[in-house]
């Protein structure tokens, strides 16, 4: 009964993944396509999963975002745990694609202080 029961945990937790994915990739591509449009050519997202293990043994896997400042450079990064990068980095990287939209992508008017 029990195995049956993780087996079930384990179909409904790639269930989950798989749906994240769904939602995720799409927006990682466009906010890579919108970190080079507006001279941020160098920033890049990519999805991950993260795999933790429980105090009491149980894997769990959930869908992070991995972004290099550098893209050329893949030793350093940071992750962003998925809802976050919907919520915020997502919203905020389309905030600026508008504002350098309104500035006809003139790269002077940009503000770069807020980068890293």
């Amino acid at each position: 009964m029990k195995n049956q029961l993780n087996e079930q945990q384990k179909i409904q937790m790639f269930k989950q993944i798989d749906q994240d994915l769904q939602e995720i990739v799409p927006k990682i591509s466009e906010i890579n396509t919108i970190c080079r449009e507006v001279g941020r050519e160098t920033v890049f997202y990519e999805p991950v999963i993260s795999n933790d293990v429980q105090s009491d043994g149980t894997k769990v896997s959930k869908v992070m975002v991995k972004v290099y400042p550098d893209r050329t450079d893949r030793e350093e990064s940071g992750e962003i745990p998925w809802d976050d990068f919907i919520d915020t980095v997502y919203e905020k990287v389309k905030e600026l694609y508008e504002e350098a939209e309104e500035n006809n992508f003139d790269v002077d008017t940009y503000d770069f202080s807020n980068d890293g």
